[in-house]
């Protein structure tokens, strides 16, 4: 017998795609359409994209897709017979409202079936902003439910203690429909650099780095054939898309993302896209940070570096190929509509998503980098944390994760380091625009509390379900804490341990 699945949206443009939009009529007329709003919105376009991921399975699970905001006779009578229940949250009052009495339903009837909150509402910060989430519906979201979250970035408040090791937080991507999001001119056709300005006071977005980035351009005789243009709202998706298309760069200037449809739309169309270093860092506090999307791109430190970059690619049309088809193929392979649906599908199987391996070690255990290199590829691993942070590329510099592309492998700075005199040193400090990478404050020592909430975190973002540990980190306060630490099994399993080897 199939799962039946209940698959609950809350956004009204929901309400009338499902009662009026067949799956294969979203294209280019949809997208123009009455429906579609006029301005971009990205909780729409995710919804879009669930939507379309739910028809590619519909041969697998009975799923029962649904707009409500209330629980009535049907809408019970739906969930009492379900496995598992989705409950797409949004940002809103009437879905906010509706989640609390879900919670009040849930704990009245206790239903069979697993809960899933899914990625969009922010649950600490509606709390913080008292906009009707209470702390009541947080525990029980992230302690009795599942939720879904696509960067760990607006819960830092959940890694501040060790309690996080118990929430039942699952990594788990939006997307975008890659098949109409798609490059229609060649690359080497293109002559803009794009950028995009977000509303006054958005002060994150940093529309100030664009006129910095633009004067340094201006004088660049390397980039005297390219036309800089700057998109500023209102504008709608298709325009979005049509400069994208025209765009053989895109440059963001934003401080802080947990995805970027701006961004990722940019790639998609095969734009070569660039993204300030600490944007997809989860920093808590002043203490550690991890990066989301460590594979994502091509990431500048500042004016100079990237326009330094813009130059290069400019001078090497090989290179300008292989970046815009290498952009195009990472939104392909992680943020399609087929992605997503191999995600869910995962999901409602009831296996496992955190399928990655990471190697701890110490620098004393490999002589070279090559070592490493050769280990990794000898066993199946993506991921690797020098806990000295000293066998590292010299490419990470102040960088918190560097992408190895020809092995494909991902390189993790651990959360202290040794300066040149030997005293303990945070890796990430306060620069003028947030938390950076760098020489952060010394310390005596650091908590086994801080280890824990750091390697969990790091878990989670990275979905590492085995670490693989070398003989000289068996004595490191890594590994005291690797016992502690959880990651969702599956909706079946519950939160389970990594797999931990001494190798």
């Amino acid at each position: 017998m199939r799962k039946k699945i209940a698959f609950v949206y809350q956004e009204a443009l929901m309400s009338n795609v499902l009662r009026d939009v067949p799956v294969n009529s979203i294209g280019a007329d949809f997208y123009v359409s009455d429906l579609w709003a006029a301005r971009p919105n990205s909780t729409s376009r995710l919804n879009l994209v669930n939507y379309q991921a739910m028809a590619l399975l519909s041969s697998r699970y009975d799923i029962s897709e649904i707009c409500v905001h209330e629980i009535n006779v049907s809408t019970a009578r739906l969930f009492m017979q379900s496995d598992v229940i989705v409950i797409n949250t949004i940002s809103s009052p009437r879905s906010r409202e509706f989640v609390g009495k879900f919670f009040s339903w849930v704990e009245q009837n206790q239903p069979r079936a697993r809960i899933v909150l899914g990625t969009e509402l922010s649950w600490y910060g509606e709390l913080a902003q008292q906009r009707g989430i209470t702390e009541e519906m947080v525990r029980f979201a992230y302690f009795g439910a599942l939720v879904l979250r696509h960067t760990p970035r607006t819960e830092r408040e959940l890694y501040r203690s060790t309690e996080c090791v118990n929430a039942s937080v699952q990594e788990f991507d939006i997307g975008l429909d890659t098949a109409h999001v798609r490059p229609r001119t060649d690359i080497v056709k293109r002559n803009v650099i794009s950028f995009v300005k977000a509303p006054d006071g958005r002060i994150t977005k940093n529309n100030s780095l664009i006129d910095e980035i633009t004067s340094l351009i201006a004088l660049s005789p390397a980039l005297a054939g390219y036309e800089v243009q700057v998109m500023a709202p209102p504008y709608s998706s298709v325009e979005y898309w049509d400069l994208m298309d025209r765009s053989a760069f895109f440059v963001f200037t934003s401080l802080g993302e947990t995805f970027s449809y701006c961004l990722n739309d940019a790639k998609a169309s095969g734009a070569i896209s660039f993204y300030p270093e600490q944007m997809y860092y989860s920093p808590i506090g002043f203490s550690f940070a991890v990066e989301a999307y460590p594979k994502s791109g091509i990431k500048y430190s500042g004016a100079k570096d990237v326009v330094s970059k813009l130059e290069s690619y400019a001078a090497d049309p090989r290179a300008l190929i292989e970046a815009s088809e290498s952009a195009r193929r990472f939104v392909v392979d992680n943020f399609s509509v087929e992605a997503i649906a191999r995600s869910w599908d995962k999901l409602f199987a009831g296996a496992s998503l955190n399928a990655e391996t990471m190697l701890v070690f110490s620098s004393l255990d490999y002589p070279d980098w090559q070592d490493v290199v050769s280990e990794c590829l000898r066993r199946g691993v993506g991921y690797v944390m020098c806990v000295d942070n000293m066998l590292v590329p010299d490419d990470l510099g102040y960088s918190l994760s560097w992408h190895d592309t020809l092995h494909d492998l991902v390189v993790l700075k651990y959360m202290v380091t040794r300066d040149q005199a030997g005293d303990l040193r945070r890796v990430v400090t306060k620069g003028e625009n947030g938390v950076v990478g760098g020489i952060g404050r010394p310390e005596r020592a650091i908590s086994k509390d801080e280890v824990v909430a750091f390697m969990q975190l790091v878990c989670r973002q990275y979905r590492i379900g085995r670490i693989l540990l070398s003989a000289g980190v068996r004595e490191h306060d890594v590994s005291s804490v690797l016992g502690m630490l959880r990651i969702v099994g599956g909706i079946d399993s519950g939160l389970v341990a990594p797999e931990v080897q001494n190798i």
